[in-house]
């Protein structure tokens, strides 16, 4: 279970720069990863083959996390095609 939330550089610049429609379903589904991270709408999995876990946040969106422990570093968020940089 998912107890702190860390945010890297590239998820802070991204999420300063965002539209407030884009901020407010980004902090959604961050209540629901801390809350119930099996949450349907997350869809969270582990990238095969990488540290890392993916997370929707809408059809077109998603987040790059790394989880270790009860910690969930939020590296990155992007476009779907984000997850080819990770």
């Amino acid at each position: 279970m998912v107890k702190k939330l860390v945010f890297e550089a590239k998820f802070k610049h991204f999420y300063a720069n965002a539209d407030e429609w884009l901020k407010d379903k980004i902090d959604k589904q961050l209540r629901f990863l801390l809350q119930n991270p099996k949450h349907p709408s997350l869809r969270l999995r582990k990238k095969k083959g990488t540290k890392y876990h993916l997370a929707d946040i809408d059809y077109f969106y998603r987040l790059i996390l790394k989880i270790e422990k009860d910690t969930c570093y939020v590296i990155d968020v992007g476009p779907h095609d984000i997850e080819r940089r990770y």
